[in-house]
C-alpha cells in the first residue's frame, strides 16, 4: 500500500499462549495449619493436592504410595524436619527425591544452612508469591509428566 503520509493505528499486542497445563499431584508436608490451607487453596483448583502436618505422616504416605509429581517439604518441623525426610527419601527413591520443594521461613539452623547450601532442591520462602508459585508448580509437574 503507498504510504500517503497519515498515521497507521499500531495492531494490537499478540497475545501470549498460556503455559501448557497438566493435573498433577502434590504432597504438601508442613507442620503450619495455614500453609497446608493456603497451599491447598491456591493449587488445589489445578492439582491433586494431598497435605499432612508432620515428617512422619509424610514419610507413612510416601512408604506406600510414591506416585507424587511434586512434593513440598517444609525445612523445619519438630520430630522430623524436611531434610530428615528428604534424606528418607533420597536413600530411598532417590528421582522421587528430586521433585521436592523445600518451604523456608529464612530462619534457618547452622545444620539448615548447610544443607540447603549442599542440596540441589529448590526452595520457596513465605509469604508466597502466588503467581510465581502457581508457574513453578505447573513446569515441575509438566516436567514430572513428561520423564514418565
Amino acid at each position: 500500500m503507498p504510504d500517503d503520509g497519515k498515521p497507521r493505528p499500531e495492531a494490537p499486542p499478540a497475545a501470549v499462549p498460556a503455559a501448557p497445563h497438566t493435573r498433577g499431584r502434590i504432597l504438601v508436608v508442613d507442620d503450619v495449619a495455614g500453609i497446608r490451607t493456603a497451599l491447598m487453596r491456591l493449587l488445589g483448583g489445578e492439582h491433586d493436592v494431598v497435605a499432612v502436618s508432620s515428617g512422619e505422616e509424610g514419610q507413612a504416605i510416601l512408604e506406600r504410595d510414591q506416585a507424587f509429581d511434586l512434593l513440598f517439604f517444609d525445612l523445619m518441623m519438630p520430630h522430623m524436619s524436611g531434610m530428615d525426610l528428604h534424606e528418607w527419601l533420597a536413600r530411598r527413591d532417590p528421582g522421587l527425591a528430586d521433585r521436592v520443594v523445600f518451604i523456608t521461613g529464612g530462619a534457618f539452623t547452622p545444620k539448615a544452612n548447610e544443607y540447603l547450601a549442599k542440596a540441589k532442591d529448590p526452595q520457596v520462602a513465605k509469604p508466597f508469591d502466588a503467581r510465581a508459585l502457581k508457574d513453578m508448580v505447573n513446569e515441575r509437574v509438566l516436567a514430572a509428566r513428561t520423564k514418565r
